[in-house]
């Protein structure tokens, strides 16, 4: 591969890489990268894109399916060739066709067929292994997984086949003078296409023939169970036949014995026909899914190296026995069948020893001896005691295994408990549940391989044969094995229900009810409930611990141990949160804000059943309160140094947040907690972009607390402000003005201040600059005479935006920078990065976007820190527009569509609306004028009631008609800038120029030429220098005027020159 060339990967999910390490695994979209597989597999053709358009969207109509391919091959492009030097050099692009260049790019299907060609005309048997190797190792998967266009299914089939076929000959070639070398290949075979019979049997034959006798009927009872159940078959005579012959050669089983004679050591004897004995392990008649890197370290752990001891702990159904028994089936062939299950769950510690006499095949009698003779039997040969259950008999087993693995040097065990047995040289390996799709919209294929739902499948074909995962029940499943969070045992329960309910209604059954986690028949009593395992652990737990599990079921998604602590009055809650943790009904998850303690929500769920309803209100109460106490001091790290961990902890206890809110607002709950609690939340509601959110619950909580008190001014203030952010300013001045007069009758003057700063914004953004103005040169004096730096701040920043708006750029710096000042003294790293950006904009204005990059730059640098996404969302939305300013336009782009995403998840208004015009900036500067349009059109309408932001709004709709040359719509946007702009004082020179324009292009040319030099002279005295593009262009409209007019246009000039401010504004806004 040549150097800096592309290498594609097909086999298997789609991947891009580059000798240099670089390497691309997420694409915009699945079919982008689908876009790039058709041309990389059909490598070195050009395609026609009406081809790709209808391979890719056919249920589209043709212009959406054309702009969808420009999409993805834009997408591509800034991937692929990043740079605009690199252009063209990887994607070859005509209007009419699409193609990669085969010099920059290598796929690993042209090394598998280069492979396979290489094998079919070796010379030797030597070189076909080689080539088949390199196959192999080509071979990474099915072509293109988890894509499903039509064309890929025929090529996807004939890979495998040929993969399958080469290696199934290199099988055979070394059958008979190799035999592990042939086994290697065979599993490599059934690997590629375990459902290739001929490779399974061979496969089978050969691990019998090698001794491997236990493992050879692990394996074809599991391929007997996976041809039931992917095709409803049986496998065939030849099969059938090699699978009769390993079970009859199995030896696997060890018998009782009789006593031995004084000082004879017992040990198993081999078993006979006429006595077979009773087998040490139940053959597992159902796969594993999930577990192979918890199997592979158990083996190693007790075959390699000490501990001699491994614990399998975690709470009941979450698969313990089921992994223990996988592992012993693993090292039944090494242990030459010395592997004894040893169940303890119906023991009591009188009968210990005498349950693993009756497993060892020892004599019980007398029991004072048993220990002894338990030891001699096991020291016949090493041996693996697999002890399941053993949580209630910690003390009696703790002493028998103390003396076994003491007298025994050859003896190892694994043991499986819901509690750690506590010996000296234990190893506990803590067993979670299984893994869960996170996509709420998986790929059915990446669904089907994810182990939860291969479990709920297994059991659901167990229930209804013929039950299959497909598009139409795919988001069901993955919904339902999320809501059963991966527990084996809930999903077995939910999964026997299949042939009764579909499991969209096992989902809905289960929001009402645990009953279908019901009975399971025919399998463990311990398991024939969710819940019966929940209280058996319980049942490990002294009364007050137990009181402690129920009442921290009103915890939701988890706790610390300080809020575990707040909640119960119990000294000694920190030890009974380790015996909890201990007995696998709490585990430990690490987050952004350090250690937590979590509950399942299936052991949640049980935990709060049984509590009375007086007393779960009582809890919620607390709970709530515990809550509130949280989120006020996050409130004063927030305006503090210690933003980042506020929000983290914030976020970490989102779910926690919620119900408690959730309470709050309910007929029996408390509004006055919950508006303390949710004044507390708003600043984080803002700084996470969740205004909508926010206004719910304070909306809500309002309703239920009508008393004219400074808790109700504080919410509505709160309130103002999110639906202020969200440009619902009719319902902000609303909200305002109410708190403004309770403020004003409780006397409270920094609550007054806070109220009118919040309304004087939405004055502003509706249009009264200059009774917003006088407002905030009020609250400024008035802050810094109580010396309130915290409103200081705010106020300065927002006098500074008001100045800026109004033109008044010189002015506007001093307080922007004050306000920065007092904010980074502060540590209020939120307000800062809001006042950086304001600054770059101003800078922006005035011609310095090389500064206003530094600014906007340093905003978002804070705002990674912070992890906020209102403050990431400006940022990049003011990085995107300095970047169009400066040109780089394809970098705004790609920022201003992440800034109009984030903007558009929070419900941020104004963000989006902005975002969509700055994009639509962009599509004009790049000639794209019909999606230009659909953009400045679309931000537009979200402006409606800000007469600042509908002005640019129609300036912006104005240039983009100009362009497309409906000069009688430029002149109709012009118009209704400049009226916007009347109400604003706005800058008027970028509407004196699209108005110039209009003219020039209508013929007016002395009204042209008034225009563009009043409009130049304007941006001269206010010091808004364009950039230079736009100035190139103008000045080329200019010098057509100069030429047309002559001397007129010299005239013009000079009357234009003498006007005064006043009067150029005026000539504008008359035009």
């Amino acid at each position: 591969m040549s150097e800096g060339c592309w290498r594609i990967e097909l086999l298997g999910a789609v991947r891009v890489q580059r000798d240099s390490g670089e390497a691309i695994t997420r694409f915009r979209t699945l079919k982008t990268a689908g876009v790039l597989g058709y041309l990389a597999y059909h490598l070195g053709r050009a395609h026609p894109r009406e081809t790709l358009c209808e391979v890719f969207w056919p249920e589209l109509a043709p212009d959406a399916a054309r702009n969808n391919l420009s999409r993805a091959v834009s997408a591509l492009r800034r991937q692929l060739e990043p740079g605009a030097a690199a252009r063209g050099s990887v994607l070859v692009a005509t209007r009419q066709s699409l193609a990669l260049d085969p010099s920059a790019v290598q796929t690993d299907v042209q090394l598998l067929e280069e492979a396979l060609g290489a094998a079919e005309g070796a010379k030797d048997s030597a070189g076909r292994a080689r080539a088949v190797e390199r196959a192999l190792e080509a071979y990474g998967g099915p072509l293109l997984e988890g894509h499903f266009q039509d064309w890929i299914a025929p090529e996807r089939d004939r890979l495998r086949a040929a993969v399958l076929s080469a290696t199934l000959a290199a099988a055979q070639e070394t059958l008979q003078v190799e035999p592990s070398r042939a086994a290697e290949w065979l599993r490599r075979a059934v690997v590629i296409d375990p459902l290739c019979e001929a490779a399974q049997r061979e496969l089978i034959r050969l691990e019998a023939a090698q001794g491997e006798t236990a493992k050879a009927i692990l394996h074809a009872d599991a391929f007997v169970d996976l041809l039931e159940r992917e095709l409803g078959v049986s496998p065939g005579e030849e099969t059938l036949r090699v699978i009769d012959e390993v079970h009859a050669r199995a030896q696997v089983a060890r018998p009782r014995t009789a006593r031995a004679p004084a000082g004879e050591a017992e040990g198993p004897r081999e078993a006979t026909p006429e006595d077979p004995g009773e087998p040490p392990l139940p053959l597992q008649l159902e796969p594993m899914f999930g577990r192979e890197a918890e199997a592979s370290a158990l083996q190693a752990s007790l075959t390699e190296a000490p501990p001699r001891l491994v614990t399998l702990v975690g709470p009941g159904g979450i698969g313990k026995t089921r992994l223990a028994l996988e592992v012993a089936w693993s090292l039944a062939e090494p242990l030459v069948g010395a592997v004894t299950l040893v169940e303890l769950a119906e023991v009591e510690a009188a009968g210990l020893a005498q349950a693993f006499a009756q497993r060892l095949g020892v004599d019980p009698e007398p029991v004072a001896e048993l220990p002894s003779r338990l030891a001699a039997a096991l020291r016949v040969r090493p041996s693996l005691l697999v002890l399941d259950a053993c949580e209630h008999l910690l003390e009696p087993l703790g002493r028998l295994l103390g003396e076994l693995l003491a007298g025994v040097d050859s003896l190892r065990c694994l043991a499986t408990s819901r509690r750690s047995l506590a010996l000296p040289g234990e190893r506990v390996v803590a067993l979670g549940p299984l893994p869960v799709p996170h996509d709420p919209a998986p790929e059915l294929d990446a669904l089907a391989r994810t182990p939860s739902v291969q479990l709920f499948l297994e059991r659901a074909r167990a229930a209804l044969p013929d039950f299959r995962l497909t598009q139409g029940n795919a988001a069901a499943v993955a919904a339902l094995v999320r809501r059963l969070e991966g527990i084996p045992l809930a999903l077995c329960l939910a999964a026997g229900w299949v042939h009764v309910l579909g499991p969209e209604r096992i989902l809905a059954r289960l929001a009402e009810s645990r009953q279908l986690l019901g009975r399971r028949r025919g399998g463990d009593p311990r398991h024939e409930t969710l819940d019966l395992t929940i209280a058996a652990s319980e049942r490990l737990l002294d009364p007050a611990t137990v009181d402690l599990f129920r009442a921290l079921s009103v915890f939701r998604g988890g706790f610390t141990v300080e809020a575990a602590e707040a909640l119960s009055d119990d000294p000694l809650t920190l030890d009974r949160l380790a015996e909890l943790r201990d007995v696998s009904l709490l585990g430990s998850a690490p987050s952004a804000a350090g250690d937590r303690l979590v509950m399942l929500e299936l052991v949640r769920e049980y935990a709060q059943g049984q509590v009375a309803p007086e007393a779960w209100s009582a809890l919620c109460r607390r709970h709530a309160q515990v809550c509130a106490g949280l989120a006020q001091q996050a409130r004063a790290d927030l305006v503090g140094g210690a933003q980042a961990r506020a929000l983290a902890r914030l976020g970490a206890e989102e779910a926690n947040l919620r119900a408690a809110l959730g309470w709050c607002a309910s007929p029996g709950g408390d509004p006055q907690i919950g508006l303390e609690l949710a004044s507390a939340l708003t600043p984080a509601w803002a700084s996470s972009g969740r205004y909508g959110e926010g206004r719910e619950h304070l909306a809500a909580l309002l309703a239920r607390h009508p008393a004219g008190d400074a808790l109700r001014a504080g919410a509505l203030t709160g309130a103002s402000a999110l639906a202020h952010s969200q440009g619902d300013y009719a319902a902000a001045r609303e909200l305002q003005e109410e708190a403004v007069a309770l403020y004003a009758e409780l006397g409270d003057r920094r609550g007054l201040l806070r109220a009118r700063s919040n309304l004087g914004m939405t004055t502003f953004a509706q249009g009264d600059l200059a009774a917003a103005r006088h407002t905030f040169g009020e609250l400024v004096a008035l802050a810094r005479e109580l010396d309130d730096r915290a409103l200081l701040a705010g106020t300065l920043h927002n006098l500074g935006v008001i100045l800026k708006d109004q033109c008044e750029l010189a002015a506007a710096g001093d307080p922007l920078e004050e306000a920065i000042a007092v904010q980074r003294a502060l540590g209020n790293q939120l307000a800062e990065a809001r006042s950086l950006r304001m600054l770059a904009s101003l800078r922006l204005l005035t011609g310095d976007a090389d500064e206003a990059e530094r600014q906007v730059r340093a905003a978002l640098e804070l705002a990674r820190g912070l992890d906020s996404h209102e403050a990431l969302a400006r940022s990049l939305l003011g990085l995107g527009q300095v970047e169009l300013a400066q040109g780089r336009t394809e970098l705004a782009r790609n920022h201003l569509g992440e800034a109009l995403a984030r903007c558009r998840e929070s419900g941020d208004r104004e963000g989006e609306g902005y975002a969509l015009l700055a994009l639509g900036e962009a599509a004009l500067r790049e000639g794209r004028l019909e999606q230009a349009r659909r953009d400045a059109e679309a931000g537009a309408a979200l402006f409606r009631g800000d007469d600042s932001a509908a002005g640019r709004a129609a300036l912006v709709l104005a240039r983009v008609a100009l362009a497309r040359g409906d000069v009688g719509a430029a002149r109709t946007h012009a118009g209704a800038c400049l009226r916007a702009d009347a109400r604003v004082r706005g800058d008027l020179a970028p509407a004196g120029e699209v108005l110039g324009e209009v003219e020039l292009a209508e013929g007016e040319l002395q009204r042209a030429a008034r225009l563009l030099e009043g409009a130049r002279i304007l941006r001269a005295r206010l010091g808004t220098p364009l950039g230079e593009a736009d100035e190139a262009q103008l000045a080329a409209r200019r010098a057509e005027l100069q030429s047309r007019l002559g001397a007129a246009y010299s005239e013009v000039v000079e009357r234009v020159a003498g006007s005064s401010l006043e009067q150029l504004e005026d000539f504008v806004r008359r035009a």
